[in-house]
């Protein structure tokens, strides 16, 4: 009640009937009683006229467990005005009564200028009350926005709350809920700090084992308070860091409102933040008006440090954010200053350029005047280069700005213009998404030598959304007919070279053509001849492209050329990023995958244990990212028969976060893991296990959304598999033909590799009933495989042709399949002691 009263009474009156009504739909007593303590009801008490020496003059509002009013007290020779509190009826228990008694202990040890003091106190018969200072202003977002305040004059506003914060921490006072309506600024934009109804005192030992008192604000809460954990000044300070982000982009960091529910805002948390830029584009043109300036200056202010600043302040752990208030206030200074702000790489060449944002007309002074003597001494000539150099690199930074604000502006006004063209044709009721693209289409002038053209780039993102949504057929259809424009332009604007055949090379791979490839190396050789390093938005495009390049190169069965290109990616991105990040992140798990793919699980393990320090180290657990770690670990042990209870704990570990819809709406994690669990268990002798495990695999596969016959393939290859080893190869010839009925192209890696499976397990059922037959099957499933140049199931594989020929009577081909096994066994050193123990017995088949 506590806590939906404190959200409740932060909407419009207009909104909190209906709001009251959905939130206990099912509780009538809560709600009535909600609504007497939020004034709905005809029936609630009427205000006393008096408290002390204090009379009431008006209500004020209702805030948190409190009632407000404005008061005025007549001495005789002066009259004065304050704001004064007291419980609101309905909710003056023994808890409210101590937590209103704690906020008047707060404030009265609180004295500093951007804080609302208190001025009086005493008690209405057995209920508290308090006066503080009457603060006649209004919530600072709204302040700021009814004035086009713009960002610089902002941040110099939010130093003020920092000031208020930094006070209230060294009196060892935590806020515990700062938000917009808790900071209020009056007309001469002087701001005071309200509400400690709920901060904490450190020094109060017993707090920190309190879970019950959880009032606060879900949109401004930190993640430790929304997971109930203990609180410290760091939570304040990701409260700040999410005010001055609603303040600079007019939005919430994660996208989250009041009326989002808790576990919805949970979810949101495992992602990152949006970045300020693209917080400010999403506003748009009113968020921009709002603080004074266009969408695109907007954009550039808030990006680089700025961005720095505030995604240091909302880090997700704790540690992770800045130390204090006032650590946090120097950045803010160091930033309206021009200089280098701490949470910044300090480069020599950051360094520079804000060195040259500082003193751009002295250095242009100084750099004139070096050239006026150019006959001076060796020293001054070395340190006018010096300068010359640091003011290019800041004219890069600033090209690049300008740059992006003109690509946003070109895009918002493509946008604009083509949903104008829609709106004028019958209402845009009529028209089609295709219809408006081929009207943007037939308007892109051919001649075009403008690098920005906003139909072009607009038009490429399009490309891109229709592959995602599996329309690469009208992706195609753009990228032809914008392809004259972009070879004229691409030496202007690499970008959108690169954009363009990264969506050509993802339209061929979806095909299994291996055209695709050719895509990719012409992007590699293209971004081998930019300079160093790459702006921030081509190295992104650059690096969600080679990522999808290892996908498509492990598809074809290039597994070594995947694992390649995995390592130089990873190894950029670290360079680049550092191990902290996500974006590092982000690659590591596909590297690991890839060393896995070509059978380097000493490489693999160590590269995981990167990713699993990630998770411990910013408390990512129960998250999408460790159930993938997990499975990882589980993939990597499984035939250690030393480590297999750990790959046994680690794959359920994974399944079970997998149970949880939102990790696997698709249904396909959870069954890949069951796989996995079950040939562990085979491994094991454990049969009932994985039975159970299979037939758990069977009853999913008809509710999967996608690839269901590529899954029934392979529940057939481990059934079939399974029926062979317990001596039962008339149910392991039906489990294989029934896997062969399943007709799927044979147009990757994976596939063929399956197939090749269930051929060799039908070989061997056959063998000593039609040997013809057999020896065919070892055929075609060799013909399957023989296309790609590393297998990395080469033992198991080859061991199996070896059996199949060997029970078949063909003596010299099994024995040129046993050397390949052996050649097998020799190159997996993670062969596993059972899998190792069976193809050595397949291989002796073929010398009796």
């Amino acid at each position: 009640m506590s806590t939906l009263f404190e959200v409740l009474s932060d909407l419009p009156e207009s909104l909190r009937e209906s709001a009251l009504a959905r939130e206990c739909a099912d509780e009538p007593e809560i709600r009535a009683e909600l609504r007497e303590m939020l004034g709905l009801s005809r029936s609630s008490p009427n205000t006393p006229d008096q408290f002390g020496p204090w009379k009431v003059v008006d209500v004020v509002g209702h805030g948190g467990m409190g009632a407000v009013y404005r008061v005025e007290r007549n001495a005789g020779d002066y009259v004065q005005i304050a704001a004064l509190k007291r419980i609101r009826v309905g909710l003056d228990t023994q808890a409210a009564r101590q937590r209103f008694m704690r906020e008047r202990q707060i404030l009265a040890r609180l004295r500093h200028e951007n804080i609302a003091s208190l001025v009086d106190g005493g008690l209405e018969g057995d209920t508290p009350w308090f006066a503080m200072e009457l603060v006649d202003g209004q919530r600072i977002d709204h302040w700021c926005d009814a004035r086009k305040v713009d960002i610089r004059k902002r941040v110099v506003l939010f130093l003020q709350v920092l000031g208020a914060v930094a006070e209230a921490h060294r009196s060892l006072i935590i806020h515990r809920d700062l938000k917009p309506g808790n900071v209020l600024v009056d007309d001469k934009g002087h701001v005071k700090l309200l509400d400690f109804g709920v901060a904490k005192l450190i020094e109060d030992e017993a707090e920190h084992t309190k879970t019950h008192d959880r009032v606060f604000t879900p949109e401004f809460a930190s993640p430790e308070q929304l997971n109930n954990e203990p609180v410290g000044t760091a939570s304040d300070i990701y409260q700040l860091g999410m005010l001055l982000y609603d303040l600079l982009a007019g939005r919430n960091a994660y996208g989250v409102t009041s009326g989002t529910s808790l576990l919805t805002q949970l979810t949101a948390l495992e992602q990152n933040p949006q970045r300020l830029p693209r917080a400010v584009e999403m506003g748009g043109d009113s968020v921009a008006r709002a603080r004074g300036t266009a969408i695109g200056q907007l954009i550039a202010q808030v990006s680089g440090d700025l961005n720095a600043i505030v995604t240091h302040a909302i880090a997700r752990n704790p540690r992770d954010r800045y130390p204090s208030a006032d650590a946090f206030a120097d950045d803010l200074r160091a930033w309206l200053d021009g200089r280098p702000v701490k949470v910044r790489e300090p480069t020599l060449t950051y360094r520079a350029s804000r060195f040259i944002k500082r003193n751009r007309w002295g250095v242009g002074a100084a750099a004139l005047l070096v050239v006026a003597i150019a006959g001076g001494v060796a020293a001054t000539l070395w340190q006018a280069k010096q300068a010359r150099r640091a003011q290019a690199i800041a004219e890069v930074a600033r090209d690049a700005a300008r740059s992006n604000e003109q690509i946003t502006a070109a895009v918002e006004e493509a946008f604009q213009q083509m949903l104008t063209h829609a709106l004028m044709n019958d209402g845009g009721h009529g028209i089609t998404v295709r219809q408006m693209i081929d009207q943007s289409l037939a308007r892109l002038r051919p001649d075009s030598k403008d690098p920005l053209d906003s139909k072009l780039i607009l038009l490429l993102d399009i490309a891109e959304s229709f592959i995602a949504t599996s329309h690469a057929e009208e992706a195609e259809r753009i990228v032809n007919q914008v392809d004259p424009v972009i070879d004229r332009l691409n030496a202007m604007q690499p970008r959108l070279g690169v954009k363009r055949d990264g969506i050509r090379a993802r339209i061929l791979s979806d095909k299994s053509d291996p055209r695709a490839l050719k895509y990719f190396a012409r992007i590699r050789q293209r971004i081998q001849t930019l300079e160093q390093p790459l702006e921030e938005g081509l190295f992104e495009d650059y690096r969600q492209i080679a990522n999808y390049e290892i996908v498509v190169l492990n598809k074809f069965g290039l597994l070594q050329q995947g694992e390649a290109r995995a390592r130089e990616l990873f190894e950029r991105t670290r360079d680049r990023y550092g191990l902290d990040n996500t974006r590092t992140l982000e690659v590591a798990r596909t590297y690991t995958y890839s060393l896995m793919r070509v059978n380097k699980n000493d490489e693999a393990m160590r590269i995981r244990a990167f990713s699993n320090a990630y998770i411990q180290k910013h408390k990512m657990q129960n998250t999408a990212l460790e159930m993938t770690v997990q499975n990882q670990l589980g993939g990597l042990l499984k035939y250690d028969k030393a480590r297999q209870a750990e790959a046994e704990a680690a794959f359920k570990r994974s399944l079970q976060i997998a149970s949880v819809p939102r990790f696997d709406p698709l249904g396909t994690n959870r069954v890949s893991m069951r796989f996995a669990l079950a040939d562990l268990y085979q491994t094991q002798g454990r049969n009932a296990d994985f039975d159970a495990q299979m037939k758990l695999v069977e009853t999913a596969i008809p509710k999967l959304y996608e690839e269901q016959a590529l899954t029934w393939r392979h529940w057939c290859v481990r059934m079939a598999k399974h029926a062979w080893l317990g001596g039962d190869a008339e149910k392991a010839r039906a489990y294989a033909q029934r896997g062969l009925d399943y007709d799927l192209p044979v147009e990757t890696y994976d596939i063929a590799s399956l197939e090749a499976g269930l051929r060799l397990t039908l070989a061997r059922s056959l063998a000593a009933t039609d040997a013809v037959t057999a020896r065919a099957e070892v055929a075609k499933a060799l013909a399957l495989v023989k296309p790609y140049p590393f297998l990395h199931d080469a033992a198991e594989l080859y061991g199996n042709a070896t059996e199949a020929l060997a029970l078949a009577g063909d003596r010299a081909g099994a024995a040129a399949m046993a050397e390949k096994a052996r050649a097998g066994i020799r190159a997996d050193r993670y062969l596993g002691e059972w899998m190792t123990q069976r193809v050595n017995a397949q291989i002796a088949l073929a010398q009796r």
